[in-house]
Protein backbone atom coordinates (compact mmCIF):
# COMPACT_ATOMS: atom_id res chain seq x y z
CA UNK A 1 0.00 0.00 0.00
CA UNK A 2 2.79 2.41 0.94
CA UNK A 3 4.67 1.56 -2.25
CA UNK A 4 1.57 2.49 -4.26
CA UNK A 5 1.39 5.85 -2.46
CA UNK A 6 4.89 6.69 -3.70
CA UNK A 7 4.06 6.15 -7.35
CA UNK A 8 3.79 9.44 -9.25
CA UNK A 9 5.16 11.58 -6.42
CA UNK A 10 7.95 14.07 -7.20
CA UNK A 11 11.53 13.23 -6.10
CA UNK A 12 12.19 14.15 -2.47
CA UNK A 13 8.65 13.36 -1.27
CA UNK A 14 8.83 12.13 2.33
CA UNK A 15 6.69 9.00 2.53
CA UNK A 16 7.55 6.39 5.14
CA UNK A 17 7.68 2.83 3.83
CA UNK A 18 8.02 0.27 6.62
CA UNK A 19 6.48 -1.12 9.78
CA UNK A 20 3.70 0.85 11.40
CA UNK A 21 4.72 2.69 14.57
CA UNK A 22 2.76 5.04 16.79
CA UNK A 23 5.49 5.80 19.33
CA UNK A 24 7.15 9.21 19.09
CA UNK A 25 10.60 9.41 17.53
CA UNK A 26 13.35 9.55 20.16
CA UNK A 27 16.87 10.99 20.03
CA UNK A 28 20.14 10.08 21.70
CA UNK A 29 23.25 12.18 21.35
CA UNK A 30 26.88 11.72 22.33
CA UNK A 31 29.07 14.84 22.16
CA UNK A 32 32.77 14.13 22.50
CA UNK A 33 36.39 14.96 21.88
CA UNK A 34 39.59 13.43 23.25
CA UNK A 35 39.11 14.88 26.76
CA UNK A 36 35.33 15.28 26.96
CA UNK A 37 32.16 13.21 26.58
CA UNK A 38 28.52 14.05 27.25
CA UNK A 39 25.50 11.82 26.64
CA UNK A 40 21.90 12.97 26.53
CA UNK A 41 18.45 11.73 25.62
CA UNK A 42 16.59 14.48 23.78
CA UNK A 43 12.86 15.13 23.50
CA UNK A 44 12.71 17.18 20.31
CA UNK A 45 14.76 18.37 17.37
CA UNK A 46 14.99 21.80 19.04
CA UNK A 47 17.10 20.22 21.79
CA UNK A 48 19.72 19.24 19.20
CA UNK A 49 20.61 22.89 18.51
CA UNK A 50 22.47 23.33 21.81
CA UNK A 51 25.06 20.78 20.62
CA UNK A 52 25.77 22.39 17.27
CA UNK A 53 28.72 24.66 16.45
CA UNK A 54 30.71 23.53 19.49
CA UNK A 55 34.30 22.44 19.82
CA UNK A 56 33.48 18.74 19.74
CA UNK A 57 32.08 16.01 17.52
CA UNK A 58 28.59 14.59 17.87
CA UNK A 59 26.86 11.30 17.18
CA UNK A 60 23.11 11.76 16.91
CA UNK A 61 21.07 8.54 16.92
CA UNK A 62 17.45 8.83 15.75
CA UNK A 63 15.06 6.04 16.73
CA UNK A 64 12.15 6.08 14.29
CA UNK A 65 11.67 6.96 10.62
CA UNK A 66 7.87 7.16 10.54
CA UNK A 67 7.53 10.89 11.28
CA UNK A 68 8.24 12.90 8.14
CA UNK A 69 8.19 16.18 10.10
CA UNK A 70 11.05 15.01 12.32
CA UNK A 71 13.17 13.87 9.36
CA UNK A 72 12.52 17.19 7.64
CA UNK A 73 13.47 19.19 10.76
CA UNK A 74 16.74 17.28 11.11
CA UNK A 75 17.30 17.81 7.40
CA UNK A 76 16.97 21.55 7.92
CA UNK A 77 19.34 21.56 10.91
CA UNK A 78 22.09 19.70 9.06
CA UNK A 79 21.38 20.85 5.52
CA UNK A 80 20.46 17.35 4.33
CA UNK A 81 19.28 17.14 0.72
CA UNK A 82 15.57 16.26 0.18
CA UNK A 83 16.57 13.19 -1.87
CA UNK A 84 18.61 11.93 1.07
CA UNK A 85 15.66 12.52 3.38
CA UNK A 86 13.52 10.47 1.02
CA UNK A 87 16.02 7.59 1.10
CA UNK A 88 16.14 7.72 4.90
CA UNK A 89 12.40 7.09 5.11
CA UNK A 90 12.28 4.50 2.33
CA UNK A 91 12.91 1.19 4.12
CA UNK A 92 12.89 -0.59 0.74
CA UNK A 93 15.99 1.35 -0.32
CA UNK A 94 18.85 -0.93 -1.35
CA UNK A 95 22.21 -0.44 0.37
CA UNK A 96 24.13 2.38 -1.26
CA UNK A 97 26.57 5.25 -0.67
CA UNK A 98 26.25 8.75 -2.10
CA UNK A 99 28.55 11.75 -1.71
CA UNK A 100 27.08 15.24 -1.35
CA UNK A 101 28.88 18.56 -0.94
CA UNK A 102 28.73 18.52 2.87
CA UNK A 103 28.29 14.87 3.82
CA UNK A 104 28.43 11.21 2.86
CA UNK A 105 25.18 9.25 2.94
CA UNK A 106 25.19 5.48 3.52
CA UNK A 107 22.17 3.17 3.51
CA UNK A 108 22.53 -0.34 4.97
CA UNK A 109 20.46 -3.11 6.48
CA UNK A 110 20.89 -4.09 10.11
CA UNK A 111 20.27 -7.83 10.56
CA UNK A 112 19.48 -9.75 13.73
CA UNK A 113 18.16 -13.15 14.69
CA UNK A 114 14.41 -13.14 15.32
CA UNK A 115 13.84 -13.43 19.11
CA UNK A 116 11.35 -16.32 18.86
CA UNK A 117 11.67 -17.95 15.42
CA UNK A 118 14.42 -19.49 13.31
CA UNK A 119 14.72 -16.57 10.95
CA UNK A 120 16.21 -13.09 10.90
CA UNK A 121 14.86 -9.56 11.06
CA UNK A 122 16.11 -6.69 8.91
CA UNK A 123 16.01 -3.01 9.76
CA UNK A 124 16.73 -0.02 7.53
CA UNK A 125 19.77 1.92 8.73
CA UNK A 126 20.99 5.24 7.35
CA UNK A 127 24.28 6.92 8.27
CA UNK A 128 25.23 10.50 7.48
CA UNK A 129 28.84 11.55 8.00
CA UNK A 130 29.38 15.31 7.97
CA UNK A 131 32.23 17.61 8.94
CA UNK A 132 31.97 17.08 12.69
CA UNK A 133 28.93 14.87 13.11
CA UNK A 134 27.45 11.44 12.42
CA UNK A 135 23.71 10.81 12.31
CA UNK A 136 22.28 7.29 12.45
CA UNK A 137 18.62 6.79 11.55
CA UNK A 138 16.96 3.55 12.67
CA UNK A 139 13.41 2.24 12.31
CA UNK A 140 13.05 1.57 16.02
CA UNK A 141 14.93 1.66 19.30
CA UNK A 142 17.42 -1.13 19.91
CA UNK A 143 20.58 -1.87 17.92
CA UNK A 144 24.02 -3.48 17.93
CA UNK A 145 25.85 -0.26 18.76
CA UNK A 146 26.21 -0.58 22.55
CA UNK A 147 29.78 -1.79 22.03
CA UNK A 148 30.53 1.46 20.18
CA UNK A 149 28.95 3.56 22.92
CA UNK A 150 31.05 1.75 25.51
CA UNK A 151 34.25 2.36 23.53
CA UNK A 152 33.46 6.07 23.41
CA UNK A 153 32.84 6.18 27.17
CA UNK A 154 36.15 4.47 27.90
CA UNK A 155 38.17 6.92 25.82
CA UNK A 156 38.74 4.53 22.93
CA UNK A 157 40.72 5.83 19.93
CA UNK A 158 37.38 6.73 18.32
CA UNK A 159 37.50 9.86 20.51
CA UNK A 160 40.87 10.85 19.05
CA UNK A 161 39.91 10.41 15.42
CA UNK A 162 37.50 12.11 13.06
CA UNK A 163 33.84 11.31 12.59
CA UNK A 164 34.71 9.32 9.48
CA UNK A 165 36.30 6.75 11.79
CA UNK A 166 33.15 6.58 13.92
CA UNK A 167 31.16 5.99 10.71
CA UNK A 168 33.54 3.18 9.79
CA UNK A 169 33.11 1.58 13.24
CA UNK A 170 29.30 1.73 12.99
CA UNK A 171 29.44 0.11 9.55
CA UNK A 172 31.88 -2.53 10.82
CA UNK A 173 29.58 -3.51 13.70
CA UNK A 174 26.60 -3.65 11.32
CA UNK A 175 28.41 -5.88 8.82
CA UNK A 176 29.76 -8.13 11.60
CA UNK A 177 26.15 -9.02 12.40
CA UNK A 178 25.81 -10.48 8.89
CA UNK A 179 28.39 -13.15 9.73
CA UNK A 180 26.55 -14.06 12.93
CA UNK A 181 23.27 -14.40 11.05
CA UNK A 182 24.98 -16.45 8.30
CA UNK A 183 26.39 -18.85 10.90
CA UNK A 184 23.01 -19.17 12.59
CA UNK A 185 21.17 -19.82 9.34
CA UNK A 186 23.66 -22.58 8.52
CA UNK A 187 22.80 -24.21 11.85
CA UNK A 188 19.06 -23.94 11.14
CA UNK A 189 19.41 -25.55 7.71
CA UNK A 190 21.51 -28.44 9.09
CA UNK A 191 18.97 -28.97 11.84
CA UNK A 192 16.04 -29.03 9.40
CA UNK A 193 17.86 -31.43 7.08
CA UNK A 194 18.34 -33.90 9.94
CA UNK A 195 14.67 -33.62 10.92
CA UNK A 196 13.39 -34.17 7.37
CA UNK A 197 15.56 -37.31 7.00
CA UNK A 198 14.23 -38.73 10.26
CA UNK A 199 10.62 -37.68 9.72
CA UNK A 200 9.79 -36.56 6.14
CA UNK A 201 6.45 -34.78 5.95
CA UNK A 202 4.76 -31.74 4.44
CA UNK A 203 5.53 -29.55 7.46
CA UNK A 204 9.28 -30.24 7.19
CA UNK A 205 9.21 -29.45 3.47
CA UNK A 206 7.46 -26.16 4.19
CA UNK A 207 10.09 -25.25 6.79
CA UNK A 208 12.92 -25.96 4.34
CA UNK A 209 11.21 -23.82 1.69
CA UNK A 210 10.81 -21.03 4.24
CA UNK A 211 14.51 -21.15 5.03
CA UNK A 212 15.31 -20.98 1.32
CA UNK A 213 13.14 -17.88 1.06
CA UNK A 214 14.91 -16.34 4.06
CA UNK A 215 18.29 -17.06 2.46
CA UNK A 216 17.14 -15.33 -0.73
CA UNK A 217 16.10 -12.26 1.28
CA UNK A 218 19.38 -12.38 3.18
CA UNK A 219 21.42 -12.31 -0.04
CA UNK A 220 19.27 -9.44 -1.30
CA UNK A 221 20.26 -7.37 1.75
CA UNK A 222 23.97 -8.12 1.87
CA UNK A 223 25.00 -8.48 -1.79
CA UNK A 224 24.87 -4.73 -2.58
CA UNK A 225 27.09 -3.94 0.43
CA UNK A 226 30.15 -4.71 -1.74
CA UNK A 227 29.16 -1.85 -4.03
CA UNK A 228 28.71 0.43 -1.00
CA UNK A 229 32.25 -0.31 0.19
CA UNK A 230 33.68 0.20 -3.30
CA UNK A 231 31.85 3.52 -3.61
CA UNK A 232 33.25 4.77 -0.31
CA UNK A 233 36.77 3.76 -1.36
CA UNK A 234 36.38 5.81 -4.56
CA UNK A 235 35.31 8.86 -2.52
CA UNK A 236 38.59 8.90 -0.60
Amino acid sequence: MERIKRVGLPPGSLIYVGKKFTEPVTFEIIAYNEEFLEEATLESTDDIKQFLNKNYKIWLNVNGLHDAKVVEEIGTLFNIHPLTQEDIMNTEQRPKAEEYDDYLFIALKMLNKHPSRDTFESEHLSLICGNNYVISFQEEKGDNFDVVRERLRKGHRIRKRGVDYLTYVLMDVTIDSYFLVTEKMGEWISHEEIKIIKDPNVKRTFEINQLRHDMSQFRKHIWPVRDVINSIIRYQ
